[in-house]
């Protein structure tokens, strides 16, 4: 009896000592290539086109309010940071910086303010370089696209006072100088995209409308209407055929993901997000493979020491008393397809919360960024890396 224990006993540690082999070794769909630690929040990351480097804009919450922000640059082959750091000390960016290569990858695009004097500032990657691009009256710098050509850059801002209005222009990267700008009929502008042939521009604003512009004479071509419970259009992108865009909106605690063509509008699915409450105006927490096939998004994640953490927190100040509002919950990145309509993968959680995630041009590579606090209680980003094969 004590034998045939014994062999048995023996057996379930050879099959749970295959099985965790075989847990190590298996075939993985997505792969963590490198971990990055930045000092300060990662606010947005951008691919170059090429796929070789990876910027991110990172803000230095230790310094204080009004601490000039840094654009970081990693290369992905060599996976380390190249050296090259931007800092300027005579202006602060914008309040969620934009970040944008331009086609060929010899400009990196940065949307900054002045007083309430909006301008974009180009950084020749090669050497570092600058140049500044001067948009007039903003507040706010809400959205920025280059045209697939990469000579015209289209920019959409915000001006508070004395009555907040907002505006589109049209800018000539090389000469830097503006081409056309429109301030009448917009209000609430979010997204911009040029179609992948450069000859539409299309305009979300209103909540719930899209605009098509003709990107050569600007004539307004037609205009979308979403369903009016569809929620705050988030970002917008022409599939790589240009026949059809691929539209996020949110409201309350869901994404809803939308198809537009020019014959109908259709909802392909609705997911759990962030609520409204704790995300931007402008937030990075999502971002659809080049092919259009997979969005990477913020998931809540209500579980762990930090949601538990959290939670103390907050009934401890509330018991004290004193202000305070609902705990944001962790966030972790999923991964949905639209083909199969069905999430495939979700990322570890790391950090507090997902603040930015960014696809590489040929859809090998997802960045992501989360926040959280050192052990020391400074702030700190982390950077992940992670690499994608088809799954078969």
């Amino acid at each position: 009896m004590r034998r045939a224990w014994r062999n048995g006993f023996a057996v379930v540690v050879i099959l749970a000592l295959g099985i965790g082999v075989w847990w190590l070794l298996r075939p993985k769909s997505i792969v963590l290539r490198a971990r990055w630690q930045v000092d300060g929040e990662v606010t947005n990351l951008a691919f170059a086109p090429k796929g070789n480097l990876l910027a991110a804009s990172v803000f230095p919450f230790s310094k204080g309010p009004g601490s000039p922000m840094s654009i970081i640059l990693w290369s992905i082959s060599e996976r380390r940071k190249t050296g090259q750091a931007f800092y300027r000390d005579d202006f602060t960016f914008a309040p969620l910086p934009l970040i944008a290569f331009s086609p060929d990858g010899h400009l990196l695009a940065l949307s900054i303010a002045k007083g309430e004097r909006g301008q974009i500032l180009f950084l020749r990657v090669p050497d570092g370089h600058r140049q500044t691009l001067p948009i007039g009256r903003a507040t706010d710098i809400i959205a920025l696209s280059f045209s697939p050509d990469g000579r015209q850059l289209a920019v959409a801002s915000f001006v508070a006072t004395p009555k907040p209005s907002w505006h589109l222009s049209l800018h000539e990267v090389t000469q830097q100088k503006r081409l056309w700008a429109q301030a009448q009929g917009l209000q609430a502008i979010s997204a911009l995209a040029f179609s992948p042939d450069g000859q539409h521009l299309a305009i979300a604003h209103r909540r719930d409308l899209i605009d098509i512009l003709n990107a050569s004479d600007r004539h307004h071509l037609r205009r979308i209407q979403l369903p009016k419970k569809a929620g705050r259009i988030e970002s917008l992108r022409f599939t790589p055929d240009g026949s059809r865009m691929l539209v996020v909106t949110r409201q309350s605690n869901t994404l809803t993901v939308w198809q537009v063509t020019r014959e109908k509008v259709a909802m392909l699915a609705t997911l759990p997000a962030i609520s409204p409450l704790f995300v931007s105006s402008r937030p990075f927490d999502h971002a659809f493979s080049p092919d259009g096939q997979i969005l990477a998004f913020a998931k809540p994640h209500p579980a762990g020491l930090a949601w538990w953490m959290r939670r103390v927190e907050h009934r401890i100040t509330q018991a004290e008393g004193l202000p305070t509002s609902p705990p944001e919950p962790p966030t972790k990145i999923a991964l949905w397809q639209l083909s199969t309509k069905r999430l495939i993968a979700q990322l570890p959680h790391l950090g507090y919360g997902v603040t930015a995630v960014a696809f590489s041009p040929d859809g090998r590579f997802l960045a992501s960024a989360s926040f959280g606090i050192s052990l020391d209680g400074a702030p700190r980003s982390t950077i992940d890396l992670w690499e994608i094969t088809p799954t078969k």
